[in-house]
């Protein structure tokens, strides 16, 4: 089950002023002390002319509901970052409430889905008995200092029964959070607070707060980055070995031996025979099959926890498979020459249809190996002599 769904209830908190619903936050533990992070506006209002006794606040989440001691962020900053930050009461029982609280960190944005399998927010909006979880489709290219945005599922924020859409059918979400869990770790981290819904009914946009802001209202915070990701080569390593399986040979040399496969088989081997001499033949009939078994391998992990990844390449990958790849030849070299300038192009196409969802470059080069076998092991790609 997804590390986040699983601890959702923890993840989204309702807020209250004199019992009066406010909007949604995100309860956390951290350095002994317990906080719930949300919007400025969802405390102050809109204007941020709410005039606010943080005594009559309280934060609901996960069958409890606690009193706030204090409020970190004062109007003047608030109205920039919108974000604000409330420590909550202690309860009898340290270890009863270490338990009910997350112990959070705090991320910028990753678009990367290599790093991030999981990026989901938890919602509670005013009227549900119980937290949902929203996937991420894309990040949209428009960001500032303090806000970003994403796009979700286009039918993802409409009640069908009221006819209603956006921020007017899903009231109060307003400071839910969006978390990742980073493929190397089970750490979960926050990314981003929902500031606002838009209604367009063209896609379903999230403007969200960026979480770095939390340096101004929380000392002693460690922000995670893509950078620190990206020069993490462990992370990297231990990303790829997870969402990777390498074939050994003895897997390929099975599958090129069970009977459901003879047909590929035979593909292979006539189009490898005219690539290459006969005493290489075999090894390369495994290449192809280990590059056709590892990059099933990431589609099937990007079907799982990366859909928007998957689904663009599905699409250009169905419409690829369509074109005519015949190369026609005189000479090995020429066939090798033909075939060399097919991969290349491919991976190029690739890039550019994928680029803007940040694919890891070494998953994308196996995907390119993947696609190439594929072909190979049916009658997509083949040659004729001139």
């Amino acid at each position: 089950m997804s590390l986040i769904r699983e601890q959702s209830e923890k993840l989204a908190s309702s807020i209250y002023f004199n019992e009066e619903f406010l909007g949604s936050g995100v309860p956390f533990r951290k350095n002994g002390k317990y906080y719930c992070l949300t919007c400025g506006h969802v405390i102050y209002g809109h204007k941020f002319d709410r005039v606010i006794n943080e005594h009559k606040l309280k934060v609901s989440f996960n069958g409890l509901k606690l009193s706030v001691i204090n409020i970190t962020g004062g109007v003047d900053l608030v109205k920039n970052i919108d974000l604000i930050l409330m420590e909550i009461e202690h309860f009898d029982g340290a270890k009863a409430q270490d338990d009910m609280f997350m112990e959070l960190d705090f991320s910028d944005p990753i678009k990367n889905p290599t790093y991030v399998p999981e990026q989901l927010f938890c919602i509670k909006e005013k009227s549900a008995t119980r937290v949902i979880s929203v996937g991420v489709e894309t990040f949209d290219k428009e960001e500032t200092k303090y806000f970003y945005r994403v796009i979700v599922k286009k039918d993802t924020f409409v009640h069908y029964g009221k006819g209603e859409f956006g921020a007017s059918a899903y009231k109060g979400i307003s400071g839910s959070g969006l978390f990742l869990k980073v493929a190397s770790t089970e750490k979960i981290r926050l990314t981003g607070l929902v500031q606002k819904i838009t209604d367009s009914t063209i896609n379903c946009e999230v403007i969200l707060c960026n979480i770095n802001s939390i340096t101004a209202l929380l000392d002693n915070i460690d922000l995670y980055t893509e950078k620190n990701l990206d020069l993490d080569e462990d992370s990297l390593s231990k990303t790829i070995e997870k969402k990777i399986k390498f074939v050994e040979d003895e897997t390929a040399e099975n599958w090129l031996s069970n009977a459901i496969n003879e047909t590929s088989k035979d593909h292979i081997k006539r189009k490898m025979e005219v690539l290459h001499p006969e005493v290489k033949v075999k090894k390369e009939m495994i290449k192809v099959v280990k590059n056709l078994l590892t990059g099933n391998e990431i589609i099937s992990a990007w079907a799982e926890s990366s859909r928007s990844l998957f689904n663009k390449y599905d699409d250009f990958n169905s419409v690829k498979s369509n074109e005519s790849m015949t190369i026609y030849h005189e000479t090995r070299k020429e066939a090798n020459k033909e075939f060399k300038r097919l991969c290349d192009v491919h991976e190029m196409e690739l890039k550019d249809v994928l680029n803007d969802l940040s694919p890891d470059p070494s998953e994308l080069r196996l995907i390119k190996n993947r696609d190439i076998s594929q072909w190979l092991s049916i009658c997509d790609l083949d040659f004729e002599n001139e």
